[in-house]
Order: C-alpha cells, then sequence, then structure tokens
C-alpha cells in the first residue's frame, strides 16, 4: 500500500471536520499493475493550527467501489464509523470518484517509473565458440587448447 500523500506530498489533501475538530485523511491503494481491486486505507489524523499533524483518530478500510466501509483491524475509533463516514461524504463532494482518480494516478506512476527503472531482461545468448577459435577467457591460445 501506498501513500497518495507520500508520492505526491503536494497533491490535494482531503480534509474532513468531525465534530467540530479538523481531521487530515491520508488515503493508500494497492498498486499492482494487474490488481483490480477498489481497497484503500484511509487513516485519519486531527491537525493542529500549525498545519502539523497531530494524533491518529482512526484507520479505516474502504472498498470505493462497492462503499464498503470498516475499521481496519487492529484499530478502534472513539468517533462511530458511521458519523465519520457521513461527516466525509457530506463534506468532500464526489468522495467515491476522488479516491477512484487517486488510485488510477498513483498506479500510471508507478508503471511509468517501474518501465523506466526495471527494462524488461534480455535473454543471454550464449556465443558458440569453434575449437580452432580464440578462446573467450582473454588468453590469446585457441579454445581447445585453452577452456575445452
Amino acid at each position: 500500500m501506498y501513500e497518495y500523500n507520500s508520492v505526491l506530498p503536494y497533491g490535494n489533501q482531503m480534509l474532513v471536520n468531525i465534530n467540530g475538530e479538523d481531521y487530515t485523511i491520508f488515503d493508500q491503494y494497492c498498486l499492482l499493475p494487474k490488481c483490480s481491486c477498489t481497497d484503500t486505507s484511509l487513516t485519519i489524523v486531527s491537525v493542529e493550527e500549525t498545519n502539523e499533524t497531530a494524533e491518529e483518530l482512526c484507520s479505516v478500510t474502504l472498498k470505493y467501489g462497492k462503499k464498503k466501509w470498516g475499521i481496519a483491524e487492529g484499530a478502534s475509533s472513539p468517533i462511530a464509523l458511521g458519523a465519520i463516514r457521513s461527516a466525509i461524504e457530506e463534506q468532500n463532494a464526489d468522495f467515491y470518484n476522488q479516491l477512484h482518480l487517486r488510485h488510477k494516478k498513483l498506479k500510471a506512476i508507478y508503471l511509468n517509473c517501474r518501465q523506466k527503472n526495471f527494462p524488461p531482461v534480455q535473454p543471454v545468448t550464449a556465443l558458440k565458440v569453434g575449437r580452432n577459435d580464440p578462446c573467450p577467457c582473454g588468453s590469446g591460445k585457441k579454445y581447445k587448447k585453452c577452456c575445452l
């Protein structure tokens, strides 16, 4: 899982106000090229007035394609999941489409970087050396007298 704002630190941050407090939503996605999942992990963190992140409110799992929400495994939330969901949906117009576009953008960046940095491995072609050809080890002797 890769966090959107870690890859694109100056990308659009998603914010939400829950019970009078401001929170930042950090979204993470699976970037496996052949994976068609719509899973995301949302970490909701309170924001201080100095714009420095403070404590985490909760971690949420979301299948944005099916709009299926859940609390992340091993996590707890002081605020009901339904209240968090309704606040996010009300304050972020077209929330699920935003998640889809952000996921798509990260996958495109990942694939582009992968293609540039990891070209396909070319098979090594064995050089056929005749008995009377110079030895490929560089000794200067004939292959039959050196490495045969």
